[in-house]
């Protein structure tokens, strides 16, 4: 549950699975998904987002991620993705409309719709009568935030350039 104030941003077309898919579940396919993200990875050439990271070491977890790819060939190894695999309705675009957050393929835009979120994100919370700090580049989240009755924020920015009636 929830404790401080939040925004929504609801899930919106998307097939709800009959049965939840455990750690222990894709553990049990430690092998085959290890096999899949190699031959991706040889397939493209370089280094792909993948949902889980492999280890000697550790066993299977997932790596951090907002939103990720999932490949078709894990959608058919796993019980229960079938069902996700439909084909978007025809007339849909998969990419660049409005409100779907489509990925920005030039580095220099994308760098500037990061800096104009933070930028917004750090005045937000200055007006908001907290200390802010750009912690970006030494911790796993962007803003440190703190207010007078020490109550302390870690602060995670995404920017975009599409539009969107709500932010979470």
């Amino acid at each position: 549950m929830r404790t401080t104030p939040a925004y929504e941003a609801p899930l919106t077309d998307f097939t709800e699975l009959e049965t939840e898919i455990t750690l222990q579940d894709l553990r049990a396919h430690e092998v085959k998904l290890s096999k899949i993200h190699d031959a991706l990875k040889l397939a493209v050439g370089r280094s792909v987002y993948f949902p889980w990271a492999f280890s000697d070491k550790r066993p299977l977890r997932t790596t951090q991620g907002y939103l990720v790819k999932m490949p078709a060939s894990v959608v058919a190894l796993l019980t229960g993705l079938t069902v996700a695999q439909k084909p978007p309705a025809k007339g849909k675009s998969r990419k660049g409309t409005k409100g779907t957050g489509g990925r920005q393929q030039d580095p220099a835009v994308r760098k500037a719709i990061e800096r104009h979120a933070m930028d917004w994100a750090l005045e937000y919370f200055k007006k908001e009568g907290y200390e802010v700090d750009d912690v970006g580049s030494t911790e796993s989240y962007d803003i440190y935030a703190l207010n007078d009755a020490d109550e302390e924020l870690h602060i995670e920015v995404k920017g975009s350039s599409s539009s969107s009636i709500a932010v979470e």
